[in-house]
């Protein structure tokens, strides 16, 4: 995390659903559209946003509000976050699956002000025993 020098995209890992995922995000007036879907196995996809503007707080917070929103993988949520590489394998599942990406004719990089400012966690929101995945 440190040594990221600049914030150039929103990410978000579903990792179950996917295709829901993205209907659910078309569905939302305040976020802009995808710049790239990778789509790392069947019903698994990677999500990007291009932005610029963001610092590492703020892009964390981005996603975690996001990861908590639309169901995705509330642990991918780091500035520091990988993705796959297309045209590559993945091997996690037999038999190994072509990553394949989806470029959208998105527009110039979005700023923060295109996305939702994150909400304060609510006490119905905060984790139980430090654990972010288990919700009171």
């Amino acid at each position: 995390r440190e040594a990221i020098g600049e914030i150039r995209h929103v990410f978000l890992d579903a990792d179950k659903d996917g295709d829901g995922v993205l209907k659910a995000i078309g569905a939302r007036r305040d976020l802009p559209l995808p710049s790239y879907v990778i789509r790392s196995s069947p019903g698994r996809l990677h999500v990007l946003w291009q932005v610029t503007g963001f610092t590492k707080e703020r892009v964390e917070a981005v996603q975690k509000q996001l990861a908590t929103e639309l169901g995705t993988d509330k642990a991918a949520t780091s500035c520091a976050q990988l993705t796959r590489l297309p045209g590559f394998l993945n091997h996690k599942y037999a038999p190994g699956c072509e990553i394949v990406a989806d470029y959208a004719d998105a527009p110039d990089p979005a700023s923060p002000e295109r996305f939702a400012a994150p909400k304060p966690m609510s006490d119905v929101q905060r984790p139980v025993n430090g654990r972010a995945d288990r919700l009171e």
